[in-house]
C-alpha cells in the first residue's frame, strides 16, 4: 500500500470517529424514549377512544418502550465499547485491504525480479564469446607421411575467451557415421586468449598412422556412401566467469581432380595443387555441438 492509501485510509478512520462522536453527544441531550409529559393524559384518551384507559395504553407500550430505553442507556452508558467495536471494525478493514495492496505488491516484484533476470540473461548471452572451429587445407597429402590439417578458430561473439583449450584428429570412417559412433578421445592444448572477430589462431589436426594408397583414393572420391576422413576437435573456453565448449565434427566430401593422380602416385602433383585448392567439407550434425 501507498503513503497517499495509507493517509486516505487514516483520514477516513478519523471521519467516521468524529461522527460516531457527535451521535453520541447528540443523544445524550435527548431525553430516553419513555420520557413523556403526564398533563397529556386526557388528550390521549381522547386519541385512543372511548373505552379504552391511557393506563391501559401505556401498558401496551411497555414493552417497546422497554427494549428501546435498554438500548438506548447501552449506548449512553457505555459509549466506548461501542466506538471500540466501530474502531475494531475498521481496523480489521484496512488490514485487509493492507493484506491485499501487500499481496499485488509482492507479485509485482516477483515479476519484476523475474524480467530482469530474464533480461540479465539474455544480456549475458548476447555479450559472452562463442568460439567456433571450422576445417582449413591439408598440410601433405602421400602415403609416405601422417595426413595432416589445419583448422581455424574464430570468435564470433563480444567478449573475448579465455583459458582456451583445443585439439582435434583426422580420421578414416564410414560417411554417414552411425548413430552409435564413438566420438574420438581429444587432447587438448594452449591456454591463451582469443578476442572478438579474431580469427588468426589455428590448429593442427593429424592422422595417427600414415594412410595407405587405396585409403587416399578412398577419401579423394568422397563416396556417399562410404569411408571418408574426417575431422574431429574440441575447444574449451572461459567467459563472463563460466566454462563453455565447442565440439566439432567434419567430412572431406571429395577432390575428384585429383584421383587419377592418386592411382597414378603422382603426390608432387597432388600436393602442388594444395594450397590453390578450396575443398568441401560436410558439416555432421551429430558431433557439432556447443553450449
Amino acid at each position: 500500500m501507498t503513503s497517499s492509501k495509507m493517509a486516505i485510509g487514516l483520514l477516513l478512520s478519523i471521519a467516521v470517529l468524529a461522527v460516531a462522536g457527535a451521535i453520541f453527544l447528540w443523544s445524550s441531550r435527548q431525553p430516553p424514549p419513555n420520557d413523556y409529559n403526564q398533563s397529556d393524559e386526557a388528550e390521549q384518551t381522547d386519541r385512543l377512544g372511548p373505552g379504552i384507559k391511557v393506563g391501559e395504553a401505556s401498558n401496551r407500550n411497555d414493552a417497546k418502550s422497554s427494549e428501546k430505553r435498554r438500548w438506548y442507556q447501552t449506548i449512553r452508558e457505555r459509549p466506548t465499547d461501542w466506538l471500540l467495536v466501530l474502531f475494531s471494525g475498521l481496523l480489521v478493514a484496512c488490514t485487509v485491504g493492507l493484506y491485499r495492496s501487500t499481496e499485488k505488491a509482492a507479485d509485482a516484484a516477483r515479476v519484476s525480479a523475474a524480467v530482469a533476470n530474464k533480461s540479465i540473461q539474455l544480456t549475458q548471452q548476447e555479450m559472452r564469446a562463442y568460439v567456433s572451429i571450422g576445417p582449413g587445407r591439408f598440410w601433405e597429402l602421400d602415403p609416405h607421411h601422417p595426413t595432416a590439417m589445419t583448422y581455424h578458430i574464430i570468435n564470433r561473439g563480444k567478449l573475448p575467451a579465455t583459458g582456451l583449450r583445443h585439439g582435434a584428429v583426422l580420421k578414416m570412417a564410414p560417411f554417414p557415421l552411425p548413430e552409435d559412433y564413438a566420438f574420438p578421445d581429444i587432447e587438448l592444448s594452449g591456454n591463451g586468449t582469443l578476442h572478438p572477430g579474431d580469427n588468426s589462431l589455428t590448429g593442427e589436426a593429424s592422422v595417427a598412422e600414415p594412410l595407405t594408397q587405396e585409403e587416399i583414393v578412398t577419401l579423394l572420391k568422397g563416396e556417399s556412401p562410404g569411408m571418408r576422413i574426417y575431422i574431429f576437435g574440441e575447444a574449451r573456453y572461459e567467459t563472463l566467469g563460466e566454462t563453455h565448449f565447442t565440439q566439432f565434427c567434419y567430412s572431406m566430401q571429395g577432390w575428384l581432380n585429383v584421383v587419377e593422380a592418386a592411382e597414378g602416385g603422382r603426390w608432387d602433383e597432388i600436393n602442388d595443387l594444395i594450397p590453390r585448392t578450396t575443398l568441401l567439407w560436410h558439416h555432421d550434425p551429430t558431433y557439432n555441438n556447443a553450449d
